[in-house]
């Protein structure tokens, strides 16, 4: 089939995405394709702007600290160019490709988190510019709104350059998409990013900071990490630091919460290694969930 939806915002095509998604009888869809068709114009200006900031990181060519990866690191600082170029010099080309990661980096990487969004090619015919983009996975609300703005982004990059384009026609396919509104994207939690040293600074003078930002590592993730649990229950059971931090953290109910959210981390992070779908990682995510409000139900309590 080759017929497009012709759209005039990047909102439909969530929409539509969406809508696909939700026709399967699971919360997701094996050889998903979306083909959509829009006026040029339209990617001039921002269309998803709550996505703009991460989109915008994601194709930073520099990682920011905040992403456990990013798509920039693995375009380059050619990637763009090269398309350009290749458009430029032969529109028909097989070869106007961006392809973010090689075999080298699937083989042996067990759960490191490496790029979903691994391809995208480009050619022009008349007038219309075409982009097809191939994900191995794809979140369909959190993620999808990123991947948009980068892919407009990238276009916008190419109509400064190239001219003649008046329509984009966008072939959208994943092997795997799925719908999870409670998904991170890939951020690092600040509790994980935040050095040890001032960790212990909040544990002394500002325990509600800590209390903020172990809430927000109750969003899920795909990426397990336990350094912000390691770093505090380090500090909790350093006596020279017994009289400095606030004796909320030295209960034994949260020593005892923080040992199992560290125990459980690890488990899941060897079960994530030898499979993605298995139905005890949600129920290992549940359960570091539910440590992790355990521990800030007694902080609450305490202060």
């Amino acid at each position: 089939m080759n017929q497009y939806n012709k759209v005039n915002s990047f909102g439909e095509i969530l929409t539509i995405a969406e809508e696909i998604v939700k026709e399967s009888e699971t919360n997701y869809l094996l050889n998903f394709n979306l083909k959509v068709e829009f006026d040029v114009s339209i990617i001039r200006e921002v269309q998803l702007a709550y996505a703009l900031k991460d989109a915008e990181d994601w194709q930073n060519t520099s990682r920011p600290t905040n992403l456990h990866i990013n798509h920039g690191e693995y375009i380059g600082e050619k990637g763009i160019i090269h398309i350009v170029n290749e458009l430029k010099n032969k529109k028909d080309s097989n070869r106007a490709v961006i392809s973010l990661i090689s075999q080298k980096h699937i083989i042996n990487s067990g759960d490191t988190p490496i790029p979903s969004f691994m391809s995208l090619q480009f050619g022009l015919e008349n007038n219309d510019l075409y982009v097809t983009t191939y994900f191995r996975a794809l979140e369909i609300y959190n993620f999808l709104p990123i991947n948009l703005e980068e892919i407009r982004l990238i276009i916008n990059q190419l109509n400064q350059e190239i001219a003649g384009i008046d329509k984009v026609k966008l072939n959208l396919i994943a092997f795997r998409a799925y719908a999870n509104p409670d998904q991170t994207t890939l951020s690092r939690f600040e509790v994980d990013i935040l050095p040890s040293s001032k960790i212990l600074l909040y544990m002394q003078t500002n325990p509600e900071k800590i209390i903020s930002i172990l809430k927000d590592k109750l969003k899920e993730s795909t990426v397990t990490e336990k350094k912000g649990f390691v770093n505090i229950l380090e500090i909790i059971n350093d006596q020279e630091f017994d009289s400095q931090i606030n004796k909320c953290f030295k209960q034994p109910l949260v020593i005892q919460n923080f040992r199992e959210c560290i125990k459980k981390t690890d488990e899941l992070t060897l079960l994530r290694s030898k499979t993605s779908h298995n139905p005890y990682i949600k129920e290992l995510n549940n359960v570091i969930k539910s440590n992790l409000e355990n521990i800030i139900k007694e902080l609450e309590r305490c202060l």
